[in-house]
């Protein structure tokens, strides 16, 4: 499943929304957790800007410490939205090239439907495991590439 980059185009700042996953996912708790696995992974990684964590500092020390969830810090601290200015530089390079496909390897990894994955921090730990093999393996990516496969299969041989 492609990720709806609609409202990312119209609006350059924006890397995506809640709005934009809405039909599909028929609720905003339901749209909310893919994004929110993902705000969750970046923050853990220290991907965002150092501007967001001034910015949000309680709620990310809570997500840290699994008292607050990605999807609750998507909706309550960046009303449901995921801009670049949010990232540091190393989190831009990163989604750049991976976010176009994350629906899809989320899907892969979760469940074939990405809105029915239900939010927890055991699902936080599956695709986690999975963006950060594909943060620190880029070479993986690149050659997996070439042997046909799609990139988020780097880990097969």
């Amino acid at each position: 499943m492609a990720i709806d980059q609609t409202s990312a185009q119209i609006d350059a700042h924006l890397v995506d929304s809640l709005a934009s996953h809405m039909a599909a996912a028929g609720s905003v708790d339901r749209a909310a957790v893919p994004l929110g696995l993902l705000l969750a992974w970046l923050v853990n990684l220290d991907l965002v800007s150092a501007d967001f964590s001034e910015r949000h500092g309680t709620a990310v020390l809570r997500l840290k410490y699994r008292e607050l969830k990605g999807s609750e810090l998507l909706v309550s601290a960046c009303a449901g939205e995921l801009c670049w200015i949010d990232l540091n530089e190393r989190g831009k390079r990163f989604l750049r090239e991976f976010y176009p496909t994350y629906l899809e390897v989320f899907g892969a990894t979760l469940a074939s439907d990405p809105f029915d994955v239900e939010d927890n921090w055991d699902n936080y730990d599956q695709i986690s495991r999975v963006l950060t093999k594909a943060l620190l393996a880029p070479g993986e990516l690149r050659h997996s590439r070439r042997q046909g496969k799609p990139w988020w299969a780097f880990w097969q041989r």
